[in-house]
Formats: C-alpha cells, sequence, structure tokens
C-alpha cells in the first residue's frame, strides 16, 4: 500500500473507533471482569502508590436514616378464578408509612432534599397510606423510586410525588453493580439525575447519538464513583453514621431537634443493613448510598467528556493504528504458527489446490489468524489494559478494552489478507 493510502486509512479508523469507544463506555450493562480488572488495578495505585483519583466525601453534609428495622404488617389478598371476590392469602411486613409521614412532618422543609428510597410497591396497601401522601404534599424537594416489572413496564405506585428510576443492573460475567445510567432508555429519568437537576440545574439530553449536559459531551452511564464508602453504624469513634428511624429519631427526639438534625442537608432514607444491599467495586453498598455517589458524580461532573480524554485516546488510537499499518514485527517466534505449518493438513491442501485462489484464501486464514492472535490481539490487549488504567485514573472513563483489541486485531488481519493475496498473484 502507498504511504498516502496507509496513513489516510489509520486517520478514518482511529477517528471511527473513537466514536465506537464512547458508545461502547456508554453500553449499561457491561463485561464486568474487564471493569473489575480495571477498577482493581486503579485501587492499588491509589491505595499503595498514593494516586488520588477520588476524594473521599465525609458524611456531614447528609443524615442516613435507616427503614429497615421500622416495619409494619399488611395483608396481602388475591383475586379467585379471576372474579371481583378477593381471598385473604396472609400478611406482608412493609416499610412503616406511619412512622415515614411523622418523620417527613417534623422535617418542617428544613432539608435540602430527600431521597426517600422505599419500594412502594402498590400490589401493598396499608391504612396508613393517606396520611404518608398528605406528608409528600406538604414536603419540598423529595423523591421515590420507580422501577421496572417482569413484563418490563413501569410499576407505579400509590403515592403522587416525584419520582425517579431506580435499577441496580448487574455486569454480564459478574455479579456487581458498576455502571450506573441517568436516563434508562436515554428518556426517563434517574433519582440522582432527578436531584441534580433541581438542586444543581443538570440538563442530560440526547442529540442524535451522544448525550449532552447544557451543551458539553457526556455519558449516560458512568461506572460509578464512590466518594462515599460503604458505612456500618458505628465508625471506630463510635460516632452514629445512620440513625433508626424510630428508636433513634422519632422516639427519643424533639420537633427542634429533628429540624435541626435536617437543615440544609440532604437526607437519605432506605434499608442500610439488611434487604437493600448491592455489592460494588468498593463492597456492599445500600441502595440510596450508589444514588447519593451518583448525585456527587454528576456534581463533580465526572459523566462529562473532557476534551483533554478526546485529544489523547485519539493520539493513543492513531499511534497504534500507524504502527500496525506500517509496521508488523515478524522476529517474533510463533511455536504454535510454526507447529501449524508442518500438520499433515495444511501439506495436504497445498498439494491439492496448489495456487488456486482457496488455497490462498485459507492458508493466509490460518497465518494469518495465529499471527493475529498471538502478536497483534495480545500485544494491543497490554497496551490497552495500561491505557484503560492510566485513563481511568486521569479523566475516571473505561476505555474498552476486548472490543478495541480485535478491532485493531481485524484491521490487521484485514491489511496482510490484501497484501499477501497481491503478493501471492504477483508470484502465480
Amino acid at each position: 500500500m502507498k504511504v498516502i493510502f496507509k496513513i489516510l486509512i489509520s486517520v478514518v479508523f482511529s477517528v471511527v473507533l473513537l466514536l465506537n469507544s464512547y458508545r461502547w463506555s456508554n453500553n449499561s450493562i457491561t463485561n464486568g471482569e474487564e471493569e473489575k480488572l480495571v477498577t482493581d488495578i486503579a485501587f492499588f495505585f491509589e491505595k499503595y502508590v498514593n494516586v488520588e483519583r477520588v476524594t473521599n466525601y465525609d458524611l456531614e453534609d447528609i443524615v442516613c436514616i435507616n427503614i429497615s428495622n421500622d416495619r409494619e404488617l399488611v395483608t396481602v389478598t388475591d383475586i379467585i378464578g379471576g372474579q371481583v371476590t378477593e381471598i385473604v392469602k396472609g400478611v406482608k411486613d412493609i416499610t412503616d408509612r406511619h412512622k415515614l409521614s411523622l418523620f417527613l412532618n417534623k422535617t418542617n422543609n428544613k432539608h435540602k432534599y430527600i431521597f426517600l428510597d422505599v419500594d412502594f410497591d402498590s400490589k401493598y396497601q396499608s391504612p396508613n397510606d393517606s396520611l404518608l401522601q398528605e406528608a409528600f404534599n406538604r414536603v419540598d424537594n423529595i423523591i421515590i423510586p420507580s422501577h421496572y416489572g417482569d413484563q418490563g413496564n413501569l410499576i407505579s405506585n400509590n403515592f403522587n410525588v416525584r419520582k425517579g428510576f431506580a435499577a441496580y443492573k448487574k455486569s454480564i460475567f459478574s455479579n456487581r453493580f458498576i455502571k450506573y445510567t441517568f436516563l434508562e432508555n436515554d428518556t426517563i429519568e434517574s433519582l440522582a439525575y432527578n436531584a441534580s437537576k433541581t438542586l444543581n440545574s443538570t440538563n442530560i439530553k440526547k442529540e442524535g447519538n451522544y448525550f449532552y449536559d447544557n451543551g458539553k459531551l457526556c455519558l449516560n452511564s458512568i461506572i460509578l464513583n464512590h466518594y462515599i464508602n460503604p458505612i456500618k453504624k458505628f465508625d471506630i469513634n463510635y460516632f452514629q453514621n445512620f440513625k433508626e428511624l424510630g428508636v433513634d429519631v422519632l422516639d427519643v427526639m424533639t420537633d427542634n431537634e429533628i429540624e435541626r438534625l435536617v437543615k440544609d442537608k440532604i437526607v437519605l432514607i432506605g434499608d442500610f443493613d439488611d434487604r437493600d444491599m448491592h455489592i460494588t467495586s468498593v463492597g456492599k453498598m445500600p441502595g440510596v448510598l450508589i444514588h447519593y455517589n451518583a448525585y456527587l458524580s454528576l456534581i463533580k461532573q465526572s459523566h462529562q467528556v473532557p476534551k483533554g480524554l478526546i485529544i489523547n485516546l485519539l493520539l493513543v488510537y492513531l499511534i497504534i493504528t500507524i504502527y500496525l499499518m506500517f509496521y508488523l514485527d515478524k522476529k517474533i517466534p510463533i511455536k504454535f504458527k510454526t507447529y501449524f505449518w508442518n500438520i499433515k493438513m495444511l501439506n495436504r491442501i497445498k498439494n491439492k489446490f496448489g495456487t488456486n485462489k482457496l488455497y490462498v484464501v485459507v492458508v493466509t486464514f490460518f497465518d494469518n489468524f495465529f499471527n493475529y492472535f498471538f502478536t497483534v490481539y495480545l500485544k494491543i490487549g497490554f497496551v490497552l489494559i495500561a491505557v484503560s488504567v492510566l485513563f481511568y485514573l486521569i479523566y475516571g472513563i473505561h476505555v474498552e478494552i476486548l472490543r478495541t483489541s480485535l478491532s485493531f486485531g481485524t484491521l490487521v488481519l484485514i491489511r496482510d489478507l490484501l497484501t499477501k493475496k497481491k503478493l501471492n498473484e504477483k508470484k502465480a
């Protein structure tokens, strides 16, 4: 190939790969083992090499309220044979609506914002639902979760209050929560995004294949930075990290004390120690803390794509592509390739087809397959692991390793097929 043509291919390929990298990074479902590798290496550097990527926040700006032990029993019914007649199946314990309404009323709107991460399933109704709705009507800046049902539809509940989507998607090959999505299906607003939209004027919109926040290119799904790590009820100094709704707040605190407790703070109400725990890169995390960490990521603009990342990643892709287009290391001995050349199957193909086009295609394929897999794919894979870790440490954004390596390997495979085909045709 001519030099100018190779340079042109390198530039076009690098730009296309950069665009694909944005699309891959925006996927909400990912290869968990790959992200685990990158995040674990990054955590190693942070811990042992003193590379600070994320500044941990303290708990001074928030109030954590645990509702896992404040329950009430409600009757569960079923319909007989599709008829209107209902029968009682038993009872179900749900979050105590009466205690929630008392607490919300006692805040007297002194709070900054309330994340109320409780699953208000419409299947379970409480006699205290009307009291809770009245409290919702009085309280400003509060949000509750909505979820997808088994049929893929949004589950509604009986409360008229601001809602945000809540989902904890696990990665493909591991049971870990890694990525948080701000706009589910590009339109449904999450809890974190809804809160940041209210408090900080965050405005994420999709234009074509890209997402923008107030005109700046951003990601809709990110590997979540955990600015607040998993917490226990008491720290090493016996400071109470979260309070029980009943015994620590409603039963012992006056109305004025509750107002002072929540004044100008973000209140996180959820299950901190029982049913709503999710495995993350930093350990088991309650769902409400995941949403708050996502909110902090929006404040820190971790979802925005810096121009420096775009330029540097394009340069990395361009350097790798030019290297592959102009130089392929033939000096590396590959025993598998040598062995494969000597086995009887290829000799039989050679004897049977000679310089036939089928022979050229088959032999060239196997020749390039081993060359591609052992010299290109693995080498590029190791390079991209280093690149991905470096970019994650600097920008907090993971560069896809597997699909990027396959893209480079495919480029070399096609290049060699075309080159060797021309050489064989000249010899013929």
